[in-house]
């Protein structure tokens, strides 16, 4: 018996949204955390909230007029003090009931406006997922048959309407080259043909800082070294050129900076 090798346990992860969350989850890196924001419901939602506030507006509007064009001096007491407002509400006055019911519900609508507006303008501000990580996901959720039914097989088409939850990785040149050919771990994609290499993030910021130390080190030592081995002033005029380039390329290739922070840097 200790001689027959164990079948291979096979983890089962669930079907529907219990596998596509298995998936998206898997990604140590929480690339794979693409959703729909709904832009366009989010605009609807915000009109329609709107519009409650501006008819609100208008119903407290039209109570100033009433107690402006009044002869009531209590009703236009009520209007400059707070507190004779509430006593009348007490008392049962009619007309302060409906100027107080009208704060209330102002105060909670607005509130909720202005709420939905600063959660929009977060969402607003996310960004979109890269398409290396779109179309893995994609490959996930749809190979070789889509996780998800109804209507939420569709959820990951329109690019327009998609959020990304990770914080945007270094966009910068050598970072995106990096990425396209670093080493993994590969695994079989659930349709059994396709790999999927799997990397840590971080493992390549640490190469990018690496390579940019290096590069900086060594434009530094070259033009020092240079310079003690140049007499001549015009070869001297281009080897300041020369690094000069060089160094505002090395900016541009290994970091987010910038076209403002390229010019002050190599400027200084």
């Amino acid at each position: 018996m200790n001689d027959i090798e164990k079948p291979t346990e096979i983890i089962d992860h669930g079907q529907g949204f219990a596998e596509a969350s298995w998936l998206l989850a898997s990604d140590v890196d929480s690339e794979s955390f693409i959703f729909r924001k709904f832009n366009r419901l989010s605009a609807r939602n915000i009109l329609y909230l709107q519009c409650e506030v501006l008819a609100l507006e208008e119903n407290l509007e039209r109570l100033n007029r009433l107690v402006d064009r009044s002869t009531d001096t209590s009703l236009q007491e009520s209007a400059r003090k707070w507190e004779m407002l509430v006593i009348q509400c007490n008392e049962g006055e009619p007309r302060a009931l409906e100027m107080m019911a009208t704060v209330q519900e102002l105060r909670a609508k607005l509130r909720e406006y202005h709420e939905t507006l600063k959660l929009q303008s977060e969402i607003a501000s996310m960004h979109r997922p890269e398409g290396r990580a779109l179309q893995a996901t994609r490959h996930w959720l749809e190979q070789p048959l889509r996780v998800l039914g109804g209507r939420s097989r569709h959820f990951l088409e329109d690019e327009t309407d998609l959020v990304s939850l990770k914080v945007p990785a270094e966009a910068d040149f050598l970072s995106k080259q990096l990425r396209a050919c670093w080493p993994g771990q590969e695994e079989l994609s659930r349709d059994g043909v396709h790999r999927i290499r799997r990397y840590n993030e971080k493992s390549i910021t640490v190469a990018v800082g690496l390579i940019s130390i290096a590069l900086a080190a060594a434009l530094l030592i070259g033009a020092i070294v240079g310079f003690s081995y140049v007499c001549r002033w015009s070869a001297k005029v281009g080897m300041i050129c020369t690094s000069t380039v060089a160094f505002a390329l090395c900016v541009g290739l290994t970091t987010n900076a910038k076209r403002a922070e390229i010019f002050a840097g190599t400027a200084a």
